[in-house]
């Protein structure tokens, strides 16, 4: 196992800024790298990312922020606050298309209640509706918010961008609410069934042009979500963890008609689906590829085109860890770049801290195991994205911020890692 440090002056440096901010951009107690993201653009020769902290009490309690970086620098371009009246801004972000036509990518906020969605004592009222809101990726101003109407929703739980699906010439959106209806986690209820959704918005004007439901008892469809393919081929991959009362399931849906055309589980295997990612085309059948886990020590591979097995791997997981919490995959043809990462969350147990698992996406051979300064929650949120540090393979963002409880911000570290060879390419 790899057990990376920060080096000496990376740590000094971060540690002088986040004292100098932490009386206004920065909180002390935050939930900072709870969601994290690049964002596809280009900001002052560095590669744009954003931070999510839906714990910042700037505006007021639980408000919300969302720090925008460049991989340049270590302190934040800019700072966007929640709007009014609003709680939990950033606990999700997501790159869209370019949504009002001036050829920079936009990207989604999610404002959504942190504790776990599934917990049966969450009480139903207005704040675990939550909303999703749209800013344009140029000036960083509020182009439009999409909304639910239903408590217990956990509306925007994941969200991003779609291929043009109906054929306006605009990209379009997507979001999640994998808990839907008031009674939906009442235990003893005769309509406790949390039929979750995945709502299809144009990107043009909002409005919605389908929804997908589940269909099964404590369903949470919608938990996770990867879109597969950007042609008519293209597919919605859709997780329900909890579909039957725990084992869980994959369904697969065709963007063009939204026709399920796969249902994909494993016997006795709980909570399966919890998170997908793309994985490149493996089986080179022209076709993205793409992996599944269960918070449990198990990742699947799966053909994008046959929807078939193309392995398994078990990796090292105790009870106290979440194994498979998040995923990063990247489509990259060389050896040294076709690689998945796994993040093993540790949860409830003292002294022990999360682990990135770095995958083959070839056949899952393990390559590697990666911890960082002993955090419980390292790898909570990944996001892969561009060649960071020029070595040819797409770089990982990693944050270490947990949705169920506030920590010191100094103990919540952002980092930019090499794909490639592991190591530390800054600390944010």
């Amino acid at each position: 196992m790899t057990n990376r440090q920060a080096p000496r002056h990376v740590v000094l440096t971060s540690l002088i800024a986040c004292a100098a901010l932490a009386t206004n951009a920065i909180a002390q107690w935050s939930q900072f790298g709870t969601a994290v993201c690049f964002t596809g653009n280009v900001v002052d020769g560095g590669h744009e990312f954003l931070v999510g902290d839906p714990a910042h009490d700037e505006q007021g309690k639980h408000a919300g922020a969302v720090f925008v970086y460049s991989t340049k620098t270590e302190l934040p371009q800019a700072v966007l606050n929640a709007p009014p009246d609003v709680h939990w801004f950033g606990s999700a972000v997501a790159r869209a298309g370019d949504l009002d036509g001036d050829g920079v990518r936009d990207f989604m906020i999610g404002a959504m209640p942190n504790y776990a969605w599934f917990v049966p004592e969450v009480e139903q009222n207005e704040r675990t509706v939550g909303a999703v809101y749209l800013y344009s990726g140029k000036t960083r101003t509020l182009l439009g918010a999409l909304k639910s109407d239903t408590p217990g929703a956990r509306f925007g739980w994941t969200m991003g961008a779609l291929p043009d699906v109906n054929g306006d010439g605009q990209p379009d959106l997507y979001v999640s609410a994998p808990g839907v209806g008031p009674d939906d986690l009442r235990e003893g209820s005769d309509q406790a069934k949390p039929l979750g959704r995945v709502i299809l918005y144009s990107g043009r004007d909002r409005h919605v042009l389908d929804e997908l439901k589940g269909t099964d008892f404590r369903d949470s469809f919608g938990a996770s979500v990867l879109v597969l393919g950007d042609d008519d081929r293209a597919k919605l991959v859709v997780g329900s963890p909890y579909a039957h009362d725990f084992p869980g399931s994959v369904k697969v849906f065709s963007l063009k008609d939204r026709r399920r055309v796969e249902t994909l589980s494993v016997a006795d295997e709980p909570t399966f689906g919890s998170s997908i990612a793309s994985i490149g085309d493996v089986d080179a059948d022209g076709v993205v590829d793409f992996a599944v886990s269960c918070y449990g020590p198990r990742v699947w591979a799966y053909s994008g085109a046959k929807l078939t097995s193309l392995w398994s791997v078990t990796l090292e997981g105790k009870n106290s860890s979440w194994t498979g919490y998040a995923m990063a995959g990247a489509g990259e043809s060389t050896e040294a770049c076709a690689t998945l990462f796994v993040s093993s969350v540790r949860l409830s147990s003292p002294n022990t801290f999360g682990t990135l698992f770095k995958l083959s996406t070839r056949d899952g051979s393990r390559l590697d195991a990666v911890q960082y300064e002993q955090r419980e929650y390292f790898g909570a949120s990944l996001s892969r994205g561009p060649d960071v540090d020029g070595d040819g393979c797409a770089d990982l963002l990693v944050g270490s911020g947990d949705r169920r409880e506030c920590q010191p911000r100094l103990s919540l570290p952002v980092i930019t890692l090499s794909a490639k060879d592991d190591s530390l390419l800054r600390r944010y």
